[in-house]
């Protein structure tokens, strides 16, 4: 897994994913779409549930995002989440592959975030 040169109006967050009889390659421009196709061999890899195994099929994949902005909004001001949830959201949002994390925080003077 290495950035490799890509054409220079594909998006940082593109990459190709090779699956080949022996090997499985991931190229992409920076670390955001590596990241992005470590996370698309991931889904890939879903054990069959009668034996468990994992088979990932022999495939090329070019994959960027449609959209730069991709994100989720946390409305903290009105209903208070844990930290453990917000860890699990933020882990759920990266496995989509979202890339921006709104946390609405205050609507006035108030605060539920202790500093």
């Amino acid at each position: 897994v290495e950035p490799q040169a890509f054409d220079a109006k594909a998006s940082p967050e593109s990459y190709r994913l090779v699956v080949g009889p022996d090997n499985i390659q991931i190229s992409a421009p920076d670390a955001r779409g590596l990241f992005y196709g470590a996370v698309t061999l991931w889904q890939l890899a879903t054990p069959d549930d009668a034996t468990g195994q994992v088979r990932i099929p022999a495939l090329k994949i070019e994959d960027a995002p449609r959209f730069a902005w991709r994100g989720y909004m946390l409305d903290s001001a009105r209903h208070f989440e844990s930290v453990t949830e917000i860890e699990s959201l933020l882990d759920a949002m990266a496995l989509h592959k979202l890339n921006v994390f709104h946390w609405h925080l205050s609507d006035d003077q108030g605060w539920r975030v202790e500093i």
